[in-house]
């Protein structure tokens, strides 16, 4: 499926370098959007991506590969090979430059070649940057996309272990739909995984009121890293829409949110051998506290009002009796 890279979907989240006045972004598709194998150790691997330049003007690219390494904090940052790094000799492509033709697509032969002694997961990224000739484009094009590619070699030893680190609620007591989930997943093993599933909603009763999508993007996590997913449930007569602004759904009228609910995540990872499963609990609150409060002011106010004019009432009642005819 072909996308413009802006945000690499499911992996990798793509950043744009800054811009002056007489300077555009890159601005190109490729396709696939990330490149995934399972090679035997001492296989070559023979693929191909496929650029589009998205601008009417010729774009000079520089190719090049980086590692994808797990830094300090668990975020997936690229890396430089360094000439004495054997990796450096994986990979072997036609050009480290390229003229992408205006409005036209391409194709970049990229060859593999694992060791025998390959670890059990590899991962790359084949960078296409840019810094463009004046003489071909009229400003200069300053940008990159990468391309992850996750390379698991089958050889004995290989875990795929993961496990879910965090799973909460952004409010513990929320006013109104949206309630935002967080699933943060733990890859401990030595192979990148892609967990997918659902969270479960229940009121008071055993029935699902709402089933949530998990990673549908199937998005990879490397190993000794962790990763963040977020999941929205909005399905309810009430809605709090992003300028705050309360919207009422007529058409789910029997729908309205309130009081406590659980929220069951129930993931999986392939293991190689079968899907295992992952799971975790927390409950939280839906309950329109601001609407409430005024509502009992209101009612606290009228009785107020109420017993003083009760007292007012008695007392000039009694002042009437009191007083000689």
């Amino acid at each position: 499926m072909k996308k413009t890279i802006f945000l690499l979907t499911g992996f990798l989240v793509i950043g744009l370098l800054g811009s002056s006045p007489v300077s555009a972004a890159l601005d190109i598709t490729v396709s696939p959007v990330f490149l995934n194998f399972s090679p035997n150790p001492g296989e070559t691997i023979t693929d191909k991506v496929t650029l589009h330049n998205n601008t009417g003007s010729p774009v000079v690219l520089d190719i090049s590969i980086n590692k994808m390494t797990v830094n300090d904090r668990g975020d997936i940052v690229p890396e430089e090979i360094s000439s004495t790094d054997s990796a450096s000799k994986w990979f072997k492509l036609n050009s480290s430059k390229l003229t992408a033709p205006a409005l036209e697509w391409v194709d970049i032969p990229v060859t593999i070649k694992v060791p025998a002694d390959a670890a059990y997961g590899n991962y790359f990224a084949i960078v296409f940057s840019a810094q463009a000739d004046k003489a071909l484009s009229g400003a200069s094009v300053q940008g990159n996309v990468l391309i992850p590619v996750l390379l698991n070699v089958k050889k004995e030893g290989a875990i795929a272990k993961a496990d879910i680190s965090n799973f909460s609620v952004k409010n513990f007591v929320t006013e109104y739909l949206p309630v935002e989930f967080n699933i943060s997943v733990k890859n401990s093993g030595n192979i990148h995984l892609a967990p997918r599933g659902n969270i479960f909603i229940r009121g008071s009763g055993t029935k699902d009121l709402a089933i949530l999508e998990v990673n549908p993007a199937k998005g990879n996590i490397l190993p000794n890293s962790a990763r963040d997913f977020s999941v929205s449930w909005k399905d309810g007569f009430v809605t709090k829409n992003a300028d705050g602004k309360l919207e009422f759904n007529w058409n789910k009228l029997t729908s309205f949110r309130l009081g406590k609910y659980t929220a069951y995540s129930f993931l999986v990872y392939d293991d190689g051998v079968r899907d295992v499963p992952i799971e975790s609990t927390i409950t939280f609150w839906v309950f329109p506290y601001t609407a409430f409060a005024i509502l009992a002011g209101s009612l606290i106010l009228v009785l107020i009002i109420l017993n003083l004019s009760f007292k007012s009432m008695v007392k000039k009642a009694a002042q009437k009796i009191s007083t000689p005819k």
